[in-house]
């Protein structure tokens, strides 16, 4: 019935997340052979997708609440960030569980109602942070009739656009900020379905307009090697995030203490224009146009 009333509405399941899990494991094999005896009924599944597990050793170093001082450097961040952008980088299972997906239940959609990482408050509006939801959406984003963001828009101190606080050092028309995640979510709708991951190389073959997505959070500056064939011209737009640290933010963050001062250190993305050489900002994501003539 319902599916002739609305022939157009998706029908989904919900999917568990973790495929090593015993009991994910059960349920999702059950789940799927039910979705596979069940013809066209059902259109899809449905995942919450958050990074606990994977993340716990980073979790499990992070001070908690932090004194921030603008300009300085903080030993215990440094290590905990640095773990959680090796964690991010190497132990997200996303793009498994799609593979997964796609061989078990050929032909039917996926949607991620909610994406991000646990505990939220030590990570989020930060650059490390910006970089993983950045990276995730350019990476899965072609897997997926919907993806989409935790807490895009909310008080909370993980919301991509949040009130104004104390120390976040300025004032807005609406006492509303845009933070880290929301540049993260404007640069990879800005992309087309088409663009790449960029690496250490970029090899073309003709003339034409090119995108490459980056993550060079906690990295060095990256100068990429460009080889062009059949072309003499090339420039190149970074369109970037960027900050002095991986937990430099737009303004406080969950982990920021009370007496942090008050500052707004990445105030938006970045857009410069580069002839010959390629330079990825170091602490940096985003992407990078390339135009060849």
């Amino acid at each position: 019935a319902i599916q002739k009333k609305y022939p157009d509405l998706p029908r989904l399941l919900c999917i568990a997340q973790d495929i090593d899990r015993k009991t994910h494991i059960k349920w999702n094999t059950q789940l799927i052979q039910y979705i596979q005896n069940s013809g066209d009924f059902i259109s899809g599944v449905d995942i919450h997708y958050y990074l606990f597990n994977e993340l716990k050793a980073a979790n499990a170093i992070h001070p908690g609440t932090v004194t921030i001082k603008q300009g300085q450097p903080n030993e215990q961040l440094d290590k905990a960030f640095k773990t959680y952008i090796e964690l991010y980088r190497t132990a997200d299972q996303m793009q498994l569980l799609v593979g997964y997906l796609q061989l078990q239940l050929p032909g039917k959609i996926l949607h991620c109602s909610e994406f991000g990482d646990k505990e939220a408050e030590y990570w989020s509006n930060t650059v490390a942070n910006g970089a993983h939801l950045f990276m995730t959406f350019c990476i899965n984003r072609n897997s997926f009739d919907v993806l989409l963001l935790h807490n895009l828009i909310g008080n909370w101190m993980w919301a991509a656009r949040r009130p104004v606080t104390k120390l976040d050092g300025l004032k807005t028309d609406d006492n509303k900020l845009n933070r880290i995640p929301w540049f993260a979510i404007q640069l990879a709708n800005e992309l087309p379905l088409s663009a790449k991951q960029l690496s250490e190389g970029i090899d073309i073959n003709s003339p034409g307009t090119y995108y490459y997505f980056f993550d060079c959070a906690g990295d060095p500056e990256l100068r990429p090697e460009l080889a062009l064939r059949n072309s003499s011209e090339v420039s190149f737009e970074l369109h970037f995030v960027t900050g002095k640290y991986p937990y430099s933010s737009a303004g406080a963050t969950g982990f920021w203490a009370k007496d942090s001062d008050p500052f707004f250190e990445v105030d938006g993305i970045d857009v410069v224009k580069q002839t010959n050489q390629l330079v990825i900002p170091a602490n940096s994501f985003g992407y990078v146009k390339v135009i060849v003539e």
